[in-house]
């Protein structure tokens, strides 16, 4: 799965995907796949109500906001792979 998400991270204008994230803790991090500089994130900045969830490997665009603890991404879309 990750060859994959290299693979097409060039489509992906941000060049970003979920690195990782925890369903219990509802934390996770987004990498730029080719510097490998990660932004936080909480599961409230992906879009949908209720407890959400987003898979590692998902390629993503996003904002950033400075925050107390650093910057952390908000407002989170889901870059749809595309059809070959």
């Amino acid at each position: 799965m990750h060859q994959r998400c290299e693979a097409f991270a060039s489509l992906n204008k941000s060049g970003r995907m979920v690195r990782w994230f925890d369903f219990k803790a509802g934390i996770g991090m987004i990498a730029r796949v080719v510097s490998g500089d990660e932004v936080f994130f909480h599961f409230t900045a992906l879009p949908g109500q209720g407890y959400r969830t987003i898979r590692p490997g998902t390629p993503v665009q996003f904002e950033v906001v400075e925050t107390r603890t650093g910057p952390t991404a908000r407002n989170i879309q889901q870059i749809k792979e595309p059809t070959l």
